[in-house]
């Protein structure tokens, strides 16, 4: 049998299982709010077969120090935590849009609180760490068994009738136990059912922490802007055609024959890009408005025949003969301008992609030296007032638009969206930085 015995608050009375108190809509908020949780862990202490049970790290006696590590799901993602005292946090044993706890049949409110666990909380519990994980806290702290009054356990568990609603509605009740806890719930209905033998002892302490944390903020999404219609032409990134060759059969009667036979072809243009933060920001595609970025587009086009088709009634193929061309062109697509008034020049919401290299069916594209900066840097700048804090980043979205080379008359063209994500503005660094 598992010998940890600590009870924590993945019972009702204690996790986040059951849903925390409602929260406002974190869009709606400029800063940061610190919330509180407060859980409440169950540590046990059994003295059974004449010793006190314990495991590699701690032993469960009444007076020792014993190291108690927890994980609890805040549901949403979390970006700081840290662990408090009950007393440190001034916790006020209600839930609103800053505190949250769950209620049991005997955990109501501070007074509930005081009567039903007060004396029976360790004396003395000091925190260690709590780390954030996604949506999970994982929390460390030190308590020793002891309190003011001592809850024997072994004489609750030995009768049923006086002590079973009571016992389980401390830590959530029944049914909670024995979905989220069924070793405990086993040890007990053992003793209920089955006594307890006249050596063991056991005692029951409650330690509750308070986890102070901070929600991570949603990234709001701003659509890409809209795609301006293709002016130059019927273009795809699909095109199909069909080419004829004439070759010659006999039919049983001996018989020659022409057949001018069809073959039907399909172009496909395939295009990935990437963008990354220019300095100070490397690579990353986080970073403050006011400073710039870089874009690369690839493109490649694959052949094949799809189909065939001639009098002669047979399957045939051959290598295509039109000139097929990538992409000649490429250019980035935003919804905002940036003015250098110094040089009276502007970047537009359309900033063309310098060629790079490529060939046969390969063509990639890359950002040009900007004339809107001081030092004709290869990045496109964003606009200051781009919306985005530290408390709200959000994520923009612009598009990478390819265009030219084709096929028997038809353009290529194609589409593809890449995104970053603002998280304040460049007025906020306390260094200089070239930016333009």
């Amino acid at each position: 049998m598992k010998r940890i015995l600590s009870i924590f608050l993945i019972l009702a009375l204690l996790t986040a299982s059951v849903v925390l108190a409602p929260r406002k809509a974190a869009y709606a908020e400029d800063v940061s709010i610190k919330k509180y949780h407060l859980d409440i862990g169950v540590q046990q202490a059994w003295f059974v077969g004449g010793e006190w049970e314990s495991d590699s790290i701690n032993l469960y006696k009444p007076g020792e120090e014993i190291t108690v590590t927890a994980t609890i799901d805040m549901v949403k993602e979390i970006k700081s935590a840290r662990l408090l005292t009950v007393e440190e946090a001034n916790f006020p044993f209600h839930v609103d849009d800053t505190h949250s706890m769950n209620y049991t049949d005997f955990l109501k409110g501070k007074t509930t609180y005081a009567r039903n666990y007060g004396d029976y909380v360790s004396l003395k519990i000091t925190p260690v760490s709590a780390i954030p994980n996604g949506t999970k806290i994982t929390f460390t702290y030190k308590a020793y068994l002891t309190s003011k009054k001592d809850f024997e356990l072994d004489y609750y568990l030995s009768s049923r009738a006086k002590s079973e609603y009571y016992l389980y509605g401390l830590l959530g009740g029944k049914e909670t136990v024995k979905e989220y806890n069924n070793e405990i719930y086993q040890r007990f209905e053992a003793a209920y059912n089955n006594g307890l033998a006249d050596d063991v002892q056991a005692f029951l302490y409650f330690t509750p922490t308070v986890i102070e944390y901070e929600e991570a903020a949603p990234i709001e999404d701003v659509p890409p802007p809209v795609l301006v219609p293709d002016t130059s032409g019927s273009c795809s990134d699909v095109i199909r055609w069909s080419e004829t060759k004439s070759h010659t059969y006999t039919t049983g009667d001996g018989v020659t024959h022409t057949c001018n036979h069809r073959y039907y072809y399909e172009a496909t243009l395939t295009s990935t890009g990437r963008l990354t933060g220019a300095k100070p920001n490397g690579n990353s595609t986080s970073f403050k408005s006011g400073y710039g970025f870089s874009v690369t587009m690839n493109n490649f086009v694959t052949v094949k025949q799809i189909d065939d088709n001639g009098s002669c009634g047979d399957h045939k193929t051959k290598a295509y003969s039109k000139t097929v061309t990538p992409p000649t062109a490429a250019e980035v697509r935003t919804d905002w301008t940036v003015k250098n008034p110094e040089k009276k020049v502007t970047q537009g919401t359309t900033i063309p992609l310098a060629k790079g290299a490529g060939s046969g069916l390969t063509a990639n594209f890359a950002t040009k030296p900007n004339s809107v900066s001081n030092y004709n840097n290869p990045q496109i700048y964003t606009d200051v007032t781009l919306k985005g804090t530290k408390q709200k980043p959000v994520k923009h979205t612009i598009t990478v638009y390819a265009s030219g080379g084709g096929v028997n008359g038809v353009s290529f063209c194609k589409s593809i969206s890449l995104s970053f994500t603002i998280n304040g503005d460049m007025y906020e660094d306390d260094f200089t930085v070239d930016t333009m």
